[in-house]
């Protein structure tokens, strides 16, 4: 089995535990079919961009076409980052690939 969409909005479990969220998901290999990631309004900031560019970087989510980020801490740095991240590790610009609220 494998996930395919992960909505856990408005659940506010901060920056701490986003950044563990993207590293589980970075060792299950169930989550490599996942294509919609919503976590919109969770307080995510520095480590949660760290963690989401290190798991993008690793290829661990190679079939994720929708994220939702909207309603976080992250700084303006952040926000390029992970949309330069997306860009360099998906092929494309993150507008056509969805990535919301960033």
């Amino acid at each position: 089995n494998s996930i395919q969409e992960l909505f856990l909005m408005n659940c506010a479990f901060g920056d701490e535990a986003g950044a563990e969220l993207f590293e589980a998901l970075a060792l299950r290999s169930e989550a490599s079919a996942l294509r919609e990631l919503v976590l919109s309004g969770n307080a995510l900031g520095s480590k949660a961009a760290g963690a989401l560019l290190a798991v993008l970087r690793a290829g661990k989510l190679p079939a994720l076409a929708e994220l939702w980020l909207s309603g976080n801490d992250f700084s303006e740095i952040e926000k390029a980052s992970i949309n330069a991240g997306w860009e360099e590790t998906k092929g494309f610009r993150p507008v056509d690939a969805h990535i919301y609220g960033i």
